[in-house]
C-alpha cells in the first residue's frame, strides 16, 4: 500500500508471523527477501501494490491466466477477497479480457481509471513457461502459480497455491 514502517513497526510484524498471529496458531518461519520492483507496463494498470498473475495448470497444461490489480480497497494486495481486481488473460497472445472487481463487469481500474482490455503482458511467453516448470516443484496435477514482473528481473514465481480458487 505504500506505507512506510518503522524498525518497531517491522520487528512487531516479524515476531506477530513467527508467533502464529496469521496462521491460527501454527508456526510459522520468516522469509525476508528482495523487494521486487513492479514492471512499468503493470504499474500504470495498477499504481497502489505489486499486480501479479496467476496462471492456473492442469496436467502440465496452463489452463486459466488471470491479472490480479491491488485496488485501494485491497489497501495494496492482489487478493479478490479483499477487494483487488481480476482481469482474465488470453492464454495464446499474454492480453487482458474483461475485468472483474467485487463481483462486477468493469472497464477501467477503479483508481487508475486505466483501461483494463487489450493490455499486453510483457514475458508472456516466459510467464507460460515459467508456470509450467513449476509443476517440477511439487508433485501436484493441479496448480495456480503467482508470478509478478520485476522491472529488472522480468518475470519471478511468487508462489505456488496446492488449492486456487476457479474465481479465474
Amino acid at each position: 500500500s505504500g506505507q512506510r514502517y518503522t524498525e518497531a513497526d517491522m520487528r512487531k510484524h516479524l515476531a506477530d508471523i513467527i508467533f502464529g498471529v496469521y496462521s491460527f496458531g501454527l508456526t510459522d518461519q520468516v522469509i525476508i527477501e528482495e523487494r521486487v520492483e513492479q514492471h512499468d507496463e503493470l504499474t500504470q494498470l495498477s499504481p497502489f501494490g505489486l499486480t501479479d498473475v496467476r496462471v492456473i495448470s492442469y496436467l502440465d497444461e496452463p489452463v486459466l491466466a488471470m491479472l490480479r490489480g491491488p485496488t485501494r480497497d485491497s489497501d495494496g494486495k492482489a487478493n479478490l477477497h479483499q477487494g483487488a481486481i481480476g482481469v482474465g488473460v488470453d492464454l495464446v497472445q499474454g492480453r487482458t479480457l474483461n475485468g472483474v472487481w467485487h463481483e462486477d463487469l468493469v472497464e477501467q481500474h477503479p483508481d487508475s481509471g486505466h483501461t483494463i482490455r487489450g493490455l499486453e503482458i510483457p514475458y508472456w511467453q516466459e510467464i507460460m513457461l515459467l508456470s509450467v516448470r513449476c509443476k517440477e516443484l511439487v508433485s501436484l496435477d493441479y496448480i495456480g502459480v503467482d508470478i509478478v514482473l520485476d522491472s529488472r528481473l522480468g518475470p519471478l514465481m511468487l508462489e505456488i497455491n496446492a488449492r486456487p480458487g476457479l474465481n479465474i
